[in-house]
């Protein structure tokens, strides 16, 4: 997904590889001026690649007038033209006038937005991927079950489980034998379920998996459940659905989505819980300029990053050499002994990203709340500033 030097045409074009922090600090370190575009990329239209190829258009138009050059402009449509419309809901480019720091898409829909700046805008790239998680999908039948593994959203395996079948589908005998039958077709969907434990459990160990989600018959997943680790249990969650041969995963497929909304609704809910319960201990600051203290003594635990709209994402002052320097006034740096030709100007969100991923802060992108105090930022603190 991300290459620093490589012509486009070599470039790893691959959405399901989430930008780990050295990957993200390159990209927040290299040399600027940046332009960092978000374009739809919707492929549930008849005109899909016609739209994509618009908004690429569009989005280069104003490219010359920030230092990007006739081949710099080709080597970004180039990059748009090589990723299509097919893999992701939105394609990402951030690019400097020359290079091509990364490419790709993103699973979420997003509006189409285009910003130049001395830093690239990284919020939204990050705000996608943490609403992804690895998780699995168990559809079990007596018979087996169909496991799905999604790792990263354009990474996803598949497995069919098949058990014994001799006691499931036949009609039930009468008479004496009746009962023998019924305890021997429950042993038998029992046994199954093992099969599939075993291979739920195998795929939730190699996903890394962060959520199940199963769906099926009842009794096969009431015993899939029993016989699977006992480490897995917090991360169950049962749905409606089965293992359809008519299309009808198209439905199940939407109640997947939401389980892992919900998810992903509720872990967002959590960390804005702990910045809350931060603030009320005087150990989590939202004012700017306690921020840009805390970020420059190293001091943040988490940045929380807010994806919410009418906060004043303000521009401030940044050290190119050292980034946890950072302050409202060029004046600061200048005292801290920063070279005047070393220091810019960038939104607080960009700046503050750059500070934390420097001083090994994790980041948390969430929805706004009052903890925020009006500020795009907060952060949670590892020692007392006060």
């Amino acid at each position: 997904m991300v290459d620093y030097a490589a012509p486009v045409s070599e470039l790893q074009l691959d959405p399901s590889s989430p930008l780990g922090r050295s990957e993200l600090a390159k990209i927040m370190n290299a040399p600027g001026p940046f332009v960092s575009m978000y374009l739809p990329a919707d492929s549930s239209t008849f005109d899909a690649k016609r739209r994509l190829g618009i908004h690429a258009s569009n989005a280069t138009k104003g490219l010359a007038d920030h230092g990007f050059g006739e081949e710099s402009v080709d080597r970004v449509m180039r990059a748009v033209v090589e990723l299509g419309h097919r893999d992701g809901a939105t394609v990402v480019i951030i690019a400097t006038p020359h290079r091509l720091l990364l490419a790709g898409h993103l699973a979420d829909p997003m509006k189409a937005s285009t910003t130049y700046g001395s830093l690239p805008n990284l919020v939204p790239l990050l705000d996608s991927e943490q609403r992804s998680i690895p998780h699995v999908v168990a559809i079990a039948d007596r018979v087996g079950a169909d496991v799905f593994m999604v790792s990263a959203p354009g990474a996803s395996d598949y497995t069919t489980v098949s058990g014994e079948t001799e006691f499931i589908h036949r009609g039930a005998p009468g008479g004496w034998s009746q009962r023998r039958f019924q305890q021997r077709a429950e042993n038998t969907w029992e046994a199954n379920a093992k099969l599939v434990a075993q291979e739920v459990a195998h795929a939730c160990k190699e996903a890394r998996a962060q959520l199940l989600v199963i769906a099926g018959d009842e009794r096969a997943v009431g015993f899939m459940r029993e016989a699977l680790p006992t480490a897995l249990a917090p991360i169950v969650v049962v749905v409606d659905g089965g293992r359809a041969k008519d299309g009808g995963l198209d439905e199940l497929a939407g109640r997947v989505n939401d389980a892992v909304a919900s998810e992903v609704a509720e872990r967002r809910a959590a960390h804005l819980r702990e910045l809350a319960d931060g603030r009320g201990r005087d150990q989590a600051v939202a004012a700017v300029e306690d921020v840009l203290a805390a970020l420059r003594r190293r001091a943040v635990k988490t940045l929380y990053l807010s994806t919410g709209a009418g906060q004043d994402d303000e521009r401030v002052w940044f050290s190119h050499t050292d980034p946890v320097l950072t302050s409202r006034r060029s004046t600061e740096l200048e005292d801290l002994g920063i070279d005047h030709a070393d220091i810019e100007v960038a939104p607080l969100s960009a700046v503050a990203l750059r500070a934390a991923l420097a001083g090994g802060s994790e980041v948390r992108v969430v929805p706004h709340s009052p903890s925020f105090s009006g500020s795009p930022v907060a952060v949670t603190l590892r020692v007392d500033l006060h």
